[in-house]
């Protein structure tokens, strides 16, 4: 029944699945940014000079990923598909 109600809603509005597959990608994109972010630190890429970056990379990435997932969150609701 799932299954069903995904391929009706993607045929009966098209318009939707594509935000929901663009704010999917956004939330990607932010993660992966994070992830990076991650990585970098743990490397010890912001030392000297760049340490001043460190914490406004850090919120920026955190902040991106927030407002992904709130997007995503909102188009999305709580994963259930209406099939009545």
């Amino acid at each position: 029944m799932i299954a069903v109600a995904e391929r009706w809603h993607a045929l009966s509005r098209p318009e939707e699945d594509d935000e929901i597959r663009e704010a999917r990608a956004e939330y990607k994109a932010a993660s992966e940014q994070l992830d990076k972010f991650h990585a970098d630190d743990a490397s010890g890429w912001y030392t000297g000079r760049s340490a001043k970056y460190r914490i406004p990379h850090k919120n920026a990435a955190e902040k991106r990923l927030d407002a992904a997932e709130a997007q995503l969150t909102e188009l999305t609701g709580d994963g259930r598909v209406d099939i009545t």
